[in-house]
């Protein structure tokens, strides 16, 4: 709630750590993203959140096919599957854009 890191502390502003003013220089700050809160009191739909992340991508791949295509449809090439940071200690985006190509499993 430190006005000299936050403008506007009691403003709901999702875009506060958005690229583009001077968030970026509050960003050198020490803890000033919690997304999930810390301390005593972390969020409470934190649990549920992530197990409906879990959830949803566990039904996508119960319900579809899918397959590693590039941005015009055609398969992947051997090799052009998105690289993954065995040192990561947090799941992250992959480097370059990566296309799916999936169906309702069962129809063809």
């Amino acid at each position: 709630m430190d006005p000299m890191i936050y403008p506007s502390p009691h403003q709901f502003n999702p875009g506060r750590f958005i690229d583009g003013d001077s968030v970026v220089e509050r960003k050198r700050e020490q803890q000033t993203f919690l997304g999930w809160g810390a301390g005593v009191h972390p969020c409470m739909g934190v649990t549920f959140a992530k197990l409906e992340n879990k959830i949803t991508h566990a039904l996508f791949i119960a319900v579809f096919d899918f397959e590693l295509c590039k941005a015009d449809g055609s398969p992947a090439e051997v090799g052009e599957q998105p690289s993954t940071d065995a040192n990561g200690t947090a799941a992250m985006k992959p480097k370059k854009r990566v296309w799916l190509k999936y169906r309702v499993r069962g129809k063809r």
